[in-house]
């Protein structure tokens, strides 16, 4: 949730099946409607209930990114130590959910929704970070978007937002962003006052290269005058010199 952005119905509802190791993308097309999962099967656990996610812009393609992509098989190598428990459903692969129970009776079956509560605690003890609920993680999820300068829209699509208003709650400004706000501008003006300095260079340039071009002429012309106009032409050579 922290490297996706998931909500907790697709994250309990994540397959295998959904991962695309090679091009780095997890695609999200079902959701666990938990808060109806209320029917006790004949093995004594809730029955799970899958459903299509409510709208078009929550079915969606999500990169994976470095920390996913390499935790993803240690995960799989820590729960399919065995073979799995069995569900009586053709519809349902167990073996094809990511996030299951990876010890006891009931090894293989998919998590709760309590487990993953219980456990965020924890986790983020563990972490050294303080302590949040499940949804923190998708929110913290898009706080980061935004302070690593994704745009809005963008964001709005990963998180599978259906309007950018939902979006700015999660995607909120943080003393971070507003801070790397401050550098820009102060790196923006540091660029126009060095531009504006070597504009300055470069005039300096020209008209100390024009001066000596000028001074070479007027030597040139300190030569014997054939007449009096000369002379008022070379007064005025030494007047702009000067």
């Amino acid at each position: 949730m922290f490297d996706c952005g998931l909500r907790v119905g697709e994250d309990l509802a994540l397959r295998w099946s959904r991962v695309d190791f090679k091009h780095c993308i997890i695609s999200i097309d079902t959701i666990r409607i938990y808060n109806s999962e209320v029917k006790v099967n004949d093995i004594g656990l809730k029955d799970m209930m899958l459903d299509t996610p409510k709208t078009t812009k929550s079915i969606r393609k999500i990169p994976l990114t470095d920390c996913a992509y390499d935790a993803l098989p240690d995960l799989f190598k820590q729960t399919h130590p065995n073979e799995i428990i069995k569900l009586n459903r053709s519809d349902i692969d167990l073996n094809d959910f990511i996030f299951i129970k990876p010890t006891g009776k009931f090894h293989g079956y998919p998590l709760a929704i309590t487990s993953a509560q219980v456990a965020m605690p924890r986790i983020s003890d563990r972490a050294g970070i303080p302590r949040l609920n499940v949804h923190g993680c998708r929110h913290t999820y898009g706080v980061r978007l935004r302070e690593a300068g994704v745009d809005i829209n963008d964001i709005q699509d990963l998180m599978g937002h259906v309007d950018s208003e939902t979006t700015k709650l999660y995607a909120e400004i943080t003393p971070k962003i507003k801070e790397d706000a401050v550098k820009k501008r102060k790196k923006r003006q540091a660029l126009k006052n060095k531009a504006r300095l070597d504009c300055y260079y470069l005039i300096d340039v020209v008209i100390s290269t024009f001066l000596l071009n000028f001074r070479s002429i007027h030597n040139r012309l300190r030569t014997p005058l054939r007449n009096n106009g000369d002379h008022h032409v070379i007064d005025q050579l030494q007047f702009l010199i000067v």
